[in-house]
């Protein structure tokens, strides 16, 4: 990604462990229900393009020309929907071993992400943090290390869990960020 770990540092963080997303495919039941959910807006985009080409090519005055150009600009929201559903989830989970970046030091998490801008996300871990460990089937796992009650406009109150993801190694993780999480009882932060 460019930078170091350290320059995120601060005076006297060590860091002890640096990682990224495992490469794959490995939540494919989400992603094939964001396609089949983007497919009938794909094919409804479709439909209305082909309706407003018809009626452009197929136009015996310029009104009806022109009522087949708005047709065919009114196709394009359901073509770009249809598509980023159906696509979108696919293309960012082959890419994501290369755009996300991990990183434990004795005081924080650090979670580096490059998409279309830069971001970096520190997440510190105190003495007693809560620390869940997810593995999947396939080996890959998650260890979580930060939990935020998050309600939404309706009232109704869920747990938005953030940490490192798509680990291929998450055993060994989850034991060093409990290692710091504990270690750390006698630190007065």
């Amino acid at each position: 990604m460019g930078d170091r770990w350290e320059d995120w540092f601060e005076p006297g963080e060590t860091l002890l462990w640096e990682g990224a997303p495992a490469k794959g495919l490995h939540h494919p039941v989400r992603n094939s229900l964001l396609t089949l959910l983007g497919f009938p807006f794909a094919v409804g985009g479709i439909m209305a393009a082909d309706s407003g080409l018809a009626l452009v090519f197929g136009a015996g005055n310029v009104f009806a020309a022109l009522m087949g150009l708005v047709v065919m600009a009114f196709s394009v929201p359901f073509l770009l929907l249809g598509a980023g559903l159906g696509l979108a989830s696919w293309i960012h989970e082959l890419f994501k071993h290369e755009r996300v970046r991990f990183a434990l030091s004795d005081r924080a998490g650090y979670i580096a992400t490059r998409w279309w801008n830069r971001d970096m996300t520190t997440i510190p871990i105190h003495p007693g943090t809560r620390v869940e460990y997810d593995e999947k089937r396939n080996g890959i796992g998650a260890v979580w290390f930060h939990f935020e009650q998050v309600t939404d406009s309706d009232g109704d109150t869920s747990t938005k869990r953030q940490g490192f993801e798509g680990l291929a190694n998450p055993q060994e993780v989850y034991a060093l960020v409990r290692q710091v999480a504990g270690d750390r009882e006698g630190d007065s932060r």
